[in-house]
């Protein structure tokens, strides 16, 4: 895939390390930005909290899955003005960055 994903107004630009919704940057964290991107890339399915933690921090621990609920949820609130993309919380099967019910 390339440098750069655009979903909607969300913009991920992987080489600049840029996220932008509409034309409002976003600032991310290294390990946020690592989320996103990784969701970005797999837009429309639901990822495994371990597939995401393997990508992100290449660790599967269970204070890790906790770390990465605090994680979603910041990414979730600094993107959740994109269209019609947002972070989301599958039950019982993971995270995916999925259309919203409209």
């Amino acid at each position: 895939m390339g440098s750069r994903i655009v979903l909607g107004n969300l913009s991920i630009d992987r080489d600049s390390y840029r996220v932008d919704v509409g034309s409002r940057p976003v600032r991310l964290s290294y390990l946020e930005f690592e989320a996103l991107s990784y969701l970005a890339e797999n837009a429309g399915r639901v990822v495994p909290p371990q597939q995401l933690l393997a990508a992100v921090w290449g660790d599967c621990g269970e204070d890790s899955r906790r770390k990465l609920r605090v994680l979603i949820s910041r990414l979730r609130k600094k993107v959740r003005e994109s269209q019609p993309w947002q972070v989301q919380t599958v039950t019982k099967r993971g995270y995916g960055l999925l259309p919203s019910a409209s």
